[in-house]
């Protein structure tokens, strides 16, 4: 289960804005990141791409006191995320899209010597919502849809699974002030 809430604050001021992340580790880490956003008053998008790296190779003690290094640990990840925004009259419609997608290694435990088990994850999320502001109250539709996939394979274990997954959530929220302060 989740919760479908991936909505992103999106400046409707800001004219056009980019960005560039960059950033290294210990033990292999890396990640790159760009973004972009821009607005009209009315339209705004935001547009982010990035990734994560990590080779996880850190050295470790096993019990009995042997020295080693960690092995067949390495993560990656690659995604984007994407939001549009439509000032109306009396409100906003907005759209919101984010898909990542995920490869790892999963190292041997630790009385273990050997894992060739590895992971590999795609999972996409969507969500749109239409708002309705007034003096008097607001009105809020939203609904969302997640979709994942994992596939998880162990040759020495002669497993091969593969999972998938696919939520809709929609939710309505409002309120009106009866009274004047």
């Amino acid at each position: 289960g989740g919760h479908i809430r991936i909505e992103e604050s999106v400046d409707d001021s800001l004219q056009t804005e980019t960005g560039i992340l960059a950033l290294g580790g210990s033990f292999g880490e890396q990640q790159l990141g760009v973004s972009f956003q821009t607005s009209s008053g009315k339209l705004s998008l935001r547009t982010r791409v990035y990734g994560n790296k990590s080779d996880n190779d850190f050295e470790y003690i096993r019990p009995g006191g042997e020295q080693i290094k960690q092995k067949h640990a390495t993560f990656e990840q690659a995604g984007l995320t994407q939001s549009l925004r439509y000032r109306t009259g009396s409100g906003k419609i907005g759209l919101d899209i984010w898909h990542v997608e995920t490869q790892r290694e999963i190292p041997a435990h630790m009385l273990a010597t050997l894992s060739l088990q590895e992971q590999d994850d795609q999972n996409s999320r969507a969500s749109a919502f239409w708002l309705v502001e007034s003096n008097r109250g607001y009105f809020r539709l939203r609904s969302g849809v997640s979709h994942d996939r994992i596939h998880y394979a162990d040759p020495t274990a002669l497993l091969d699974d593969h999972s998938k997954s696919l939520q809709l959530q929609t939710d309505v929220e409002g309120s009106v002030r009866l009274s004047r302060s």
